[in-house]
Protein backbone atom coordinates (compact mmCIF):
# COMPACT_ATOMS: atom_id res chain seq x y z
CA UNK A 1 0.00 0.00 0.00
CA UNK A 2 1.30 3.45 -0.97
CA UNK A 3 2.20 5.79 1.87
CA UNK A 4 0.38 9.10 1.89
CA UNK A 5 1.55 12.45 3.20
CA UNK A 6 -0.10 13.47 6.46
CA UNK A 7 -1.30 17.07 6.17
CA UNK A 8 -2.60 19.66 8.61
CA UNK A 9 -4.83 22.17 6.83
CA UNK A 10 -5.06 25.77 8.06
CA UNK A 11 -7.42 28.07 6.19
CA UNK A 12 -9.77 30.75 7.46
CA UNK A 13 -12.47 30.33 4.80
CA UNK A 14 -14.51 27.24 5.72
CA UNK A 15 -15.83 26.66 2.18
CA UNK A 16 -12.31 26.67 0.70
CA UNK A 17 -11.02 24.50 3.54
CA UNK A 18 -13.73 21.91 2.82
CA UNK A 19 -12.88 21.87 -0.90
CA UNK A 20 -9.15 21.52 -0.25
CA UNK A 21 -9.65 18.82 2.38
CA UNK A 22 -11.84 16.70 0.12
CA UNK A 23 -9.52 17.18 -2.85
CA UNK A 24 -6.42 16.16 -0.89
CA UNK A 25 -8.16 13.19 0.71
CA UNK A 26 -9.35 11.91 -2.69
CA UNK A 27 -5.92 12.34 -4.28
CA UNK A 28 -4.43 9.15 -2.86
CA UNK A 29 -1.16 10.98 -2.12
CA UNK A 30 -2.18 13.16 0.83
CA UNK A 31 -4.57 12.85 3.76
CA UNK A 32 -5.75 15.66 6.00
CA UNK A 33 -5.17 14.57 9.60
CA UNK A 34 -6.09 17.86 11.25
CA UNK A 35 -7.45 21.34 10.62
CA UNK A 36 -6.98 24.76 12.14
CA UNK A 37 -8.53 28.17 11.64
CA UNK A 38 -5.92 30.29 13.43
CA UNK A 39 -2.22 30.24 14.24
CA UNK A 40 -2.73 28.96 17.80
CA UNK A 41 -4.78 25.96 16.63
CA UNK A 42 -2.23 25.28 13.88
CA UNK A 43 0.68 25.25 16.32
CA UNK A 44 -1.17 22.82 18.60
CA UNK A 45 -2.23 20.55 15.70
CA UNK A 46 1.36 20.34 14.43
CA UNK A 47 2.64 19.55 17.94
CA UNK A 48 0.09 16.79 18.50
CA UNK A 49 -0.17 15.25 15.02
CA UNK A 50 3.40 15.61 13.67
CA UNK A 51 2.32 15.97 10.01
CA UNK A 52 4.55 15.73 6.94
CA UNK A 53 3.20 19.03 5.61
CA UNK A 54 1.10 22.05 6.43
CA UNK A 55 -1.19 23.39 3.72
CA UNK A 56 -2.13 26.86 4.90
CA UNK A 57 -2.82 30.45 4.12
CA UNK A 58 0.61 31.93 4.88
CA UNK A 59 -0.79 34.51 7.31
CA UNK A 60 -1.81 31.67 9.66
CA UNK A 61 1.68 30.20 9.95
CA UNK A 62 3.83 31.50 12.78
CA UNK A 63 7.38 30.60 11.69
CA UNK A 64 8.81 30.42 15.21
CA UNK A 65 5.99 28.19 16.47
CA UNK A 66 5.70 25.73 13.58
CA UNK A 67 8.92 23.84 12.93
CA UNK A 68 9.50 20.57 11.17
CA UNK A 69 6.84 19.98 8.54
CA UNK A 70 7.04 21.61 5.13
CA UNK A 71 4.73 24.56 4.56
CA UNK A 72 2.75 24.72 1.32
CA UNK A 73 1.16 28.16 1.09
CA UNK A 74 -2.33 28.38 -0.40
CA UNK A 75 -4.52 31.32 -1.34
CA UNK A 76 -7.44 31.99 -3.66
CA UNK A 77 -5.75 35.01 -5.21
CA UNK A 78 -2.18 36.11 -5.67
CA UNK A 79 -1.15 39.23 -3.79
CA UNK A 80 2.13 40.79 -2.77
CA UNK A 81 1.14 40.37 0.89
CA UNK A 82 0.46 36.62 0.51
CA UNK A 83 3.64 36.04 -1.45
CA UNK A 84 5.70 37.92 1.12
CA UNK A 85 4.07 36.00 3.95
CA UNK A 86 4.84 32.70 2.16
CA UNK A 87 8.49 33.70 1.83
CA UNK A 88 8.59 34.81 5.49
CA UNK A 89 7.40 31.39 6.69
CA UNK A 90 9.77 29.51 4.38
CA UNK A 91 7.04 27.91 2.27
CA UNK A 92 8.20 25.30 -0.23
CA UNK A 93 5.61 26.53 -2.69
CA UNK A 94 2.76 28.96 -3.23
CA UNK A 95 -0.42 27.61 -4.84
CA UNK A 96 -3.55 29.33 -6.06
CA UNK A 97 -6.80 27.53 -5.36
CA UNK A 98 -8.38 26.01 -7.38
CA UNK A 99 -6.18 26.62 -10.44
CA UNK A 100 -3.04 25.00 -9.07
CA UNK A 101 -4.62 22.23 -7.05
CA UNK A 102 -3.00 19.45 -9.08
CA UNK A 103 0.46 20.92 -8.47
CA UNK A 104 -0.36 21.19 -4.75
CA UNK A 105 -1.26 17.49 -4.56
CA UNK A 106 1.90 16.48 -6.42
CA UNK A 107 4.09 18.47 -4.03
CA UNK A 108 2.24 17.25 -0.92
CA UNK A 109 2.75 13.65 -2.07
CA UNK A 110 6.48 14.22 -2.41
CA UNK A 111 6.73 15.34 1.21
CA UNK A 112 5.61 12.10 2.83
CA UNK A 113 8.17 11.19 5.45
CA UNK A 114 10.48 14.12 4.66
CA UNK A 115 9.82 16.28 7.75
Amino acid sequence: MQEVARVVLALEANDVAEEVMHFLDRSGTARVVGTASDDRQLTEAVRQLEPDAIVAHPSLVEPTAVRGPAVLALDTRESVASLRAAIRVGARGFYLWPGERDALVVMAGRLEGLE
